[in-house]
C-alpha cells in the first residue's frame, strides 16, 4: 500500500469549546500505529466557524480520504462538508454516534460509514483502500457497483489500556485549553483539559440509550489506574497543566476501580485539581470524601427533572428526587462544587413541573446549571417511542435537534414558552444570592467575562 492521506474533519461551526475533539485523536494516534507513514490531518471548525477555511485547507492538503465525524447537533454541517468532497471524487468516510444509529441518511452521501468503535475499522478500510470487496470488515457500511453492503456489525471491542493516547498535537490544545472551562468555579485560572477514561455506560436512560450500547458495547469498559497516570504525567510535561476533567459519562461506577484511581492520583508530583461526571446514585459521602482527597473540585450530576414523574416515566433516568438533595449537600459540605444538568420540555411535561424543575435548581447547593430543552436523539428509546404516539412529531429538520437552543417535539408545550421557560430557568438560577461570588469572579476578570458569554451563548 501506498502512502495515504487522510484527513478528518471536525465540522463543529455552531459554537465555541473547551472540548479537544478526544475521538479523532484516538483515530489519528492508532491509525499512526497500526499504518506507519499514513500522513493525517484534522480540520477542525471549533475556532473559525467557516466553511470557506476548511475547504481552503482540505484542498491544500488534497487528501486522499476524508473522514467526518458528525453527531446530531453537527448532521446537517457534516454532510454539506460530505458534498464537497464527493463532488472532488474523494474518498469520503463518515463516523460518530449519529452515522452509526442512521447510516442510511449518511451511507447516500458518502462511500463508506463506520459504524460504533471506530480506530479497528477504520484501519483495516485505511489498509485495503482500493480493494474491491470490503465485505469482511465489521462495522463498515459501503458501496459496491452503487449499491449498499451492510456488513456484520463490530463486536470485538478494544482493550483501552492498548489505545496509545490520542494525537493532540493534531489538535489547537492552546486555544482549547484556553477556553477550557470545568473548574472555573474554583479557580478561574486553572489551566486544563479533558481526558477520556472509559467507554460505553450500564445505564439505561431513555435520551440516549441503546446508542451508547450501540457504539461502544453494553459493558463498561475503564482504562487502569496506571495508564490513565501516565496520560495526566504527558499532559503535565507536554502542556503544562494542572487540572483535569474527565468527560466519561458515568466515572464513579466502580468504586474498587475509583479507590486505587485515587490512591494513585494523590500520590502524583505535582499534583493536580480535577473534575468527572457522576451520576447520584453511584456516590454518598464516604466516596465523596476520597474523590476531594485526591484533588476532585468539581463534579457534574445529570439530574435533568425534579418530577419524579417524569424521571421515571419519560427518562427511566432510576434516581431519587431525595438522593439528589442529599449529595449535593453533601459536595457541598466536603468543598466539592458541582454542576447540574437539566432538561425541560419533556414530552407530556406541564408547565408547572418544569417550573417544579426550576425552583429545586434554584434552591440547591450547585454553583453552575445548564437547562437544555429535552431532545428525541435519533435510535434511542425516547425517539422510538415518540414515533409510536400520535400525540407527538418529531421535527426531522437536523437544526432542531441542537439541544442547547432549538426544541423539537410538536404536540406539547410550544417552542416559544418553551424557551421563556429556559430564559427565567438560567436568571433565576444564575441571580440567586448563592451564586453571587461565582458570577462576580468571572465578571471582575476578562477572560471570566469570555468564558460565561461561551458557556450562555449556546443556549440562545
Amino acid at each position: 500500500m501506498g502512502r495515504i492521506k487522510v484527513s478528518f474533519v471536525f465540522p463543529r461551526f455552531k459554537y465555541f469549546s473547551g472540548d479537544p475533539p478526544l475521538g479523532l485523536g484516538y483515530l489519528a494516534s492508532y491509525l499512526k500505529r497500526e499504518l506507519p507513514g499514513i500522513d493525517i490531518s484534522i480540520i477542525d471548525t471549533t475556532f473559525t466557524h467557516s466553511f470557506t477555511a476548511a475547504f481552503r485547507r482540505l484542498e491544500e492538503i488534497n487528501p486522499d480520504i476524508i473522514g467526518i465525524y458528525s453527531d446530531a447537533i453537527m448532521s446537517r454541517d457534516a454532510l454539506s462538508i460530505a458534498d464537497w468532497s464527493r463532488e472532488r471524487k474523494i474518498f469520503t468516510v463518515f463516523g460518530g454516534p449519529q452515522p452509526t444509529v442512521s447510516p442510511d441518511i449518511f451511507i447516500a452521501r458518502a462511500d463508506a460509514v463506520v459504524r460504533g468503535e471506530g480506530e479497528a475499522t477504520l484501519a483495516e478500510l485505511l489498509k485495503r483502500h482500493g480493494d474491491k470487496d470490503l465485505s469482511s470488515i465489521p462495522g463498515l457500511w459501503w458501496k459496491k457497483d452503487g449499491e449498499v453492503v451492510r456488513n456484520r456489525p463490530n463486536r470485538d471491542f478494544l482493550d483501552l489500556d492498548s489505545l496509545p493516547f490520542p494525537q493532540r498535537d493534531l489538535l489547537a490544545m492552546r486555544s482549547y485549553m484556553y477556553y477550557w472551562n470545568y473548574l472555573d468555579a474554583a479557580d478561574i485560572h486553572r489551566r486544563g483539559t479533558t481526558m477520556m477514561v472509559s467507554r460505553s455506560c450500564p445505564f439505561v436512560c431513555s435520551y440516549c440509550q441503546p446508542v451508547i450500547h450501540e457504539m461502544f458495547g453494553e459493558k463498561l469498559r475503564l482504562r487502569s489506574p496506571e495508564n490513565i497516570i501516565q496520560e495526566v504525567a504527558s499532559l503535565q510535561e507536554q502542556y503544562g497543566v494542572d487540572s483535569i476533567f474527565f468527560h466519561d459519562d458515568t466515572f464513579t461506577v466502580d468504586h474498587h476501580w475509583l479507590a486505587e484511581f485515587c490512591k494513585r492520583l494523590d500520590n502524583l508530583r505535582p499534583r493536580i485539581l480535577w473534575g468527572c461526571n457522576s451520576r447520584v446514585d453511584t456516590v454518598d459521602e464516604e466516596v465523596l470524601k476520597l474523590m476531594h482527597v485526591s484533588g476532585l473540585r468539581n463534579i457534574h450530576f445529570g439530574i435533568e427533572s425534579a418530577s419524579q414523574r417524569i424521571l421515571d416515566a419519560v427518562y427511566n433516568k432510576q434516581i431519587r428526587i431525595d438522593k439528589v438533595r442529599d449529595v449535593i449537600a453533601s459536595a457541598d459540605r466536603i468543598g466539592i462544587d458541582t454542576m447540574g444538568f437539566f432538561m425541560l420540555g419533556a414530552p407530556g411535561e406541564t408547565p408547572e413541573e418544569i417550573n417544579k424543575t426550576i425552583s429545586f435548581a434554584m434552591g440547591l447547593k450547585l454553583k453552575e446549571a445548564s437547562f437544555s430543552l429535552t431532545t428525541p436523539l435519533s435510535g434511542t428509546y425516547l425517539y422510538r417511542k415518540l414515533l409510536l404516539d400520535d400525540s407527538f412529531e418529531i421535527d426531522k429538520d437536523y437544526d432542531n435537534r441542537n439541544y442547547y437552543s432549538r426544541y423539537s417535539i410538536k404536540g406539547g408545550i410550544g417552542f416559544r414558552r418553551i424557551k421563556r421557560l429556559q430564559l427565567k430557568a438560567f436568571l433565576l438560577f444564575y441571580l440567586h444570592p448563592f451564586r453571587l461570588k461565582y458570577i462576580l469572579k468571572h465578571l471582575l476578570h476578562p477572560r471570566g467575562i469570555r468564558k460565561l458569554f461561551i458557556k450562555t451563548r449556546r443556549s440562545f
